[in-house]
């Protein structure tokens, strides 16, 4: 794994990250949150390859990560009103929030079926295309807010990772469930509680259409 960093860690190495998705390789980017694991969203032998240098099993979901809010909405031009509304709301922010996906896209992404979808936007997310993302650690090991702590069996598996220091959360993302609240017909389900953040965005979510 090649560590891209200091001066080498603005445009350019941004750049090399592209080109490593394209090929199809792996790579370590900074979020808001924690260091990620990425592969391009739209290339199912990628995430397959992602998926076992995590020991993540196939049936569990990966959420997708946009570079913007509006990169988001280019892909699911489809998307309701009130989901529409609650990523406008929380996004970006360390929140994944798990979408109605009426078209199926990215099925390797939903546990091998169509089904809801998982979508983020970190705030200083990258310029990159949207990427299937998960943190850079083996299943049931410590998440990693620095390079230096991410775990050796997942960095033999990576092209290239960006360096861009502490990150300040050093936790991962709040994960909640949107699609009944969307619909009308249920609540927002907290699915992944970190920092307390999910009484903030259900709070926020309280105010929504």
């Amino acid at each position: 794994m090649q560590v891209l960093g200091g001066s080498s860690a603005g445009d350019e190495a941004v750049d090399r990250l592209r080109d490593a998705l394209e090929r199809g390789a792996l790579v370590v980017v900074p979020t808001d949150t924690v260091y990620g694991i990425a592969a391009r969203a739209d290339d199912e032998t990628a995430v397959r390859t992602l998926y076992a240098a995590k020991g993540r099993p196939i049936a569990q979901q990966t959420a997708v990560v946009f570079a913007s809010v509006d990169q988001l909405l280019e892909h699911f031009p489809e998307l309701d009103r009130r989901s529409a509304w609650a990523v406008h709301a929380l996004l970006p922010g360390p929140w994944t929030l798990v979408i109605e996906n009426p078209d199926g896209r990215w099925p390797w992404l939903t546990g091998g079926v169509p089904g809801p979808i998982g979508v983020r936007v970190p705030a200083g997310s990258l310029r990159l295309p949207p990427i299937a993302a998960t943190s850079a650690n083996g299943a049931g090991r410590p998440t990693a807010s620095v390079v230096a702590e991410l775990d050796d069996d997942v960095a033999d598996h990576v092209e290239l990772a960006l360096d861009r220091g502490e990150l300040p959360a050093g936790n991962e993302s709040t994960v909640l469930d949107i699609t009944a609240w969307s619909r009308g017909d249920g609540d927002v389900r907290v699915l992944r509680d970190t920092a307390g953040r999910a009484g903030q965005a259900l709070a926020a979510l309280a105010d929504g259409p």
